[in-house]
């Protein structure tokens, strides 16, 4: 299970990650520029080393640094055990989601090395759409409920991964708001900025104006007696 208690909203628990980190090298975020919500999420990771010419798994979104992932009791509450643990824990950034490619021309021997049809007289990388497959797997499947999917960016992550899938990279981007809706931008915090907002507006600055106050009050005091 992964926690991220920097990165989440404002009022949202460490299970919620919001999600800012993207491999932009995967078509289905590229120039994506808006962050996503992952609740109660899985870590992603594709195993290492996979056949090169058989398989390719890249990771396109990942949790912030002060993230971590460690395996999780079914009883424990969601309220629960979001202190980093040490060597129990694995530090982020953590993978939430895998995009794979598979070359189903190939195949693996029973010693796990790639085999091809010898007699294919085409070039390796010249690969037809019905000669590879294509997988997405998220930890997480909650970004997509219709409760959630309204959230930020998990809209258009969604549709993006589906326009992936199908083939349509064209139609992969960064929507619009619709016209329609009345014209407000909302501003969506994390608990971290939301800290230091509270910090800035309701302590230092107060403070900076009561010092200043206090300064000139004696200032004047001073003055008054000479």
């Amino acid at each position: 299970i992964v926690y991220d208690p920097q990165n989440r909203l404002f009022g949202g628990d460490a299970l919620s990650p919001l999600v800012s980190l993207y491999n932009t090298g995967v078509e289905i975020v590229k120039d994506f520029q808006i962050g996503t919500i992952f609740p109660l999420s899985r870590s992603v990771e594709p195993v290492s080393p996979t056949p090169p010419s058989v398989l390719k798994a890249e990771p396109f979104c990942r949790t912030g640094p002060g993230s971590w992932a460690r395996f999780r009791a079914g009883a424990e509450s969601r309220a629960g055990a979001v202190d980093f643990e040490g060597t129990k824990a694995r530090p982020g950034p953590i993978s939430l989601a895998v995009a794979a490619t598979i070359n189903l021309d190939h195949s693996t021997n029973g010693n796990g090395a790639d085999s091809a049809d010898d007699n294919d007289p085409r070039p390796k990388d010249e690969q037809t759409p019905e000669q590879v497959a294509r997988l997405v797997v998220y930890g997480d499947s909650d970004f997509a409920s219709n409760a959630r999917l309204s959230l930020l960016g998990n809209k258009d992550l969604f549709l993006n991964t589906v326009q992936w899938l199908v083939r349509h990279e064209k139609f992969i981007t960064q929507r619009p708001k619709d016209s329609r809706q009345l014209k407000i931008s909302a501003l969506v915090l994390t608990a971290e900025q939301t800290r230091q907002l509270f910090l800035l507006a309701i302590v230092a600055e107060p403070g900076f104006i009561l010092i200043m106050g206090g300064l000139v009050s004696v200032y004047r005091r001073r003055h008054r007696r000479e």
